[in-house]
């Protein structure tokens, strides 16, 4: 991704819960790097500013072995763009380039549908939200 300029790391070093048959917006703990980006830290959520392409990165892991699928996903005002299957124990990432128009909202999202409740390790790796090109 040469020439990407980074808005927004966020890093969470625990993790989090996300209830059975639901799902949650990553939410961290600290923002280590922010260029003027609109980023929530109680939601997730970054709202585009600058319309163009975008890259949006996560990673999480399971703290524990789920019984049913638990996907990792990026999404754009709410709706999936792409999807990854968490695997058991093994480190998962997700990432995927989007155009986006002012006002547009983009969140790295855990989708459980496991009738469980399953943390994810989400560690120091966290999430990216980067400005690449005008679209």
């Amino acid at each position: 991704m040469s020439g990407a300029l980074p808005l927004v790391q966020a890093t969470n070093p625990t993790s989090m819960q996300v209830l059975g048959s639901s799902s949650s917006n990553l939410k961290f703990t600290s923002v280590d790097l922010s260029r003027n980006a609109n980023y929530s830290l109680s939601t997730g959520v970054m709202t585009v500013t600058r319309p163009g392409l975008y890259s949006v990165s996560g990673y999480v892991r399971m703290s524990t072995a789920p019984a049913g699928a638990v996907r990792l996903q990026v999404s754009l005002n709410g709706n999936p763009t792409l999807m990854s299957y968490v695997n058991n124990l093994v480190a998962t990432p997700v990432a995927h380039q989007l155009v986006c128009s002012a006002d547009d909202q983009l969140a790295v999202t855990v989708v459980n549908s496991d009738g469980n409740v399953q943390t994810v390790a989400t560690s120091n790796r966290g999430e990216t939200f980067s400005y690449l090109s005008p679209a």
